[in-house]
């Protein structure tokens, strides 16, 4: 035992006696050996935890939750198309960039390509990590729906017994 708990027999033996505590690391590696013991001489196993069952009330809150969701998901959907939409802009403006250029070479068509060139730039550096974004937003509303709805699920399962 002595050498499982990294102390001296001597330690053991006083601590029995009760003429001198073991140190306090001797003490966590020996409740660490104590809780790998079966049941009469460790600790008991924790019972199980019961289905958490809602409430009638529980459940609408829930239910309008999930109708709420479905709302709040509208707006980052359709703000997430428009950003992936003006990005795809930008980056086709910046396609056909060389080839107005050879099509405008005039100093007004070049002035104009100019600022059609910096707005598409603008788009795509101001817009590059927003389709990130609302895509997290997305999926954290999807979950967050797919857990309210397992929860229901469970409810409405009949209980063994």
């Amino acid at each position: 035992m002595a050498d499982l708990l990294l102390v001296p027999r001597a330690t053991l033996t006083m601590d029995e006696k009760g003429q001198r505590l073991m140190p306090l690391a001797a003490n966590q590696r020996l409740d660490a050996l104590r809780r790998l013991l079966p049941v009469p001489y460790g600790p008991a196993p924790a019972p199980p935890l019961p289905e958490p069952r809602l409430s009638h009330e529980e459940q609408q809150q829930l239910q309008r939750r999930q109708r709420k969701i479905a709302l709040e998901e509208y707006q980052p959907q359709e703000a997430l198309n428009r950003v992936q939409q003006r990005l795809r802009q930008a980056q086709l403006r910046l396609q056909v960039l060389p080839a107005l250029r050879e099509a405008f070479p005039d100093e007004w068509g070049q002035t104009w390509l100019n600022t059609f060139e910096a707005e598409a730039r603008l788009w795509l550096e101001s817009d590059a990590g927003t389709p990130a974004l609302l895509a997290l937003r997305l999926r954290v509303l999807a979950f967050e729906k797919d857990e309210i709805a397992r929860l229901l699920a469970a409810q409405e399962r009949p209980t063994p017994g």
